[in-house]
């Protein structure tokens, strides 16, 4: 039997569908929304210079106004991007922007999962499996047990929905979005 629950997480709030004390599916009012919002805009852009000043966006409200960054991989400046917009930052001050340093943190804070639920955003390993080079939301469950479609930023230079196998690129782990103060 399956229950529905409100909570308030970070000053966001979650609509959880639970089996038993099992979370099947979370849908937060908040970074995935965002992150879908940020898709549709992308939908619109037909100049590469749009696409340059949204990324270089993500950057400077994450706290990074170097403009190099134009240069950086951009997916987990656009997870912490989105957090942010849902009052959800995952950390004091500069956001992540590293996916090995969120990585890190998450694991050392023991809240790095390896079950999602829709609205964690999942880090991955693109090219060897090991060395974490890449994040995206989790916005379906395909199938329980390997099968997960992300939103992406990144992904040939746009945001994309992408259906991944837990094989190669390999998924290290879920994160649940919240305020990385309490983390």
């Amino acid at each position: 039997m399956t229950s529905n629950e409100m909570i308030l997480v970070g000053g966001a709030l979650f609509f959880l569908t639970k089996r038993g004390q099992e979370i099947i599916t979370q849908t937060p009012q908040g970074p995935l929304d965002q992150c879908k919002k940020q898709y549709e805009i992308w939908q619109t852009y037909t100049a590469q210079s749009e696409k340059n000043a949204q990324v270089e966006l993500y950057f400077r409200e994450c706290g990074y106004t170097d403009s190099s960054t134009g240069t950086w991989a951009w997916c987990m400046a656009l997870v912490s991007f989105c957090c942010l917009r849902s009052n959800i930052p995952l950390k004091s001050g500069k956001q992540f922007i590293n996916t090995g340093e969120t990585l890190t943190h998450y694991k050392n804070a023991g809240l790095l999962k390896s079950t999602p639920v829709v609205g964690d955003f999942g880090i991955m390993a693109l090219n060897d499996g090991i060395k974490p080079n890449h994040v995206g939301f989790v916005s379906k469950i395909v199938d329980e047990s390997s099968h997960v479609q992300f939103l992406e930023g990144n992904y040939s230079g746009g945001l994309a929905y992408v259906e991944r196998k837990n094989t190669l690129p390999k998924v290290l782990g879920y994160v649940t979005p919240t305020r990385g103060d309490n983390a």
